[in-house]
């Protein structure tokens, strides 16, 4: 039996873990297909067949950070003991986002801003993105209500959506420079008011 083609020579996975973290550091319209080609070490032919064109690409990268950012949501928000505890720890973790040296934000934030209006494909991925976010804080929300933690709850999906916003904001005021005991009183303030 023949085999097509050449095999591939790279792996998938680590040369979109690499476009991820360009796109992330650097936007999608700030990112050129030879940046890419370059920080993936892959040549056009092999990112075209493997992945796509650019968009594609990034469509990619986006699903691929929600999946792992989803995880890292989960670790938090889904731990036994007080839900309250586990939100601050959450708020804290995604603020922490912003503490790598290079100080990158989060991705679906960024992409919100530059394109995800322009680009109805993007948008759309973006709010998807956003909405299981919201569904995860909801069902720790919903925990909460069920054990007495928070009697004064009316819309916990709300209440929810209230903390992502929040999330994207510490992400904002981290990647600005605020300092942490800044930080800190900003995630005190919005679990004061939201639980």
């Amino acid at each position: 039996m023949s085999v097509r083609g050449r095999p591939r020579q790279f792996d998938r996975q680590d040369a979109l873990n690499d476009a991820t973290q360009l796109f992330w550091q650097k936007g999608f319209n700030s990112t050129s297909v030879e940046d890419l080609l370059k920080e993936m070490g892959i040549n056009r032919g092999s990112m075209y067949a493997t992945y796509g064109d650019k968009k594609s690409l990034f469509v990619e990268a986006i699903q691929h950070y929600t999946s792992q950012a989803m995880d890292g949501l989960a670790q938090f928000l889904h731990t036994e003991g007080s839900v309250r505890d586990s939100l601050r720890k959450t708020l804290a973790y995604v603020a922490r986002l912003d503490k790598s040296k290079d100080c990158k934000g989060c991705l679906l934030t960024h992409t919100a801003i530059e394109i995800a209006e322009a680009d109805s494909d993007i948008g759309t991925l973006v709010r998807s993105a956003m909405s299981n976010i919201v569904d995860e804080f909801q069902r720790a929300l919903e925990r909460g209500m069920a054990n007495g933690e928070f009697a004064n709850i009316k819309d916990p999906e709300h209440t929810a959506a209230l903390l992502v916003t929040t999330c994207h904001g510490l992400n904002v005021l981290c990647k600005a420079g605020y300092p942490d005991d800044y930080i800190e009183r900003v995630i005190d303030s919005t679990l004061e008011l939201a639980v």
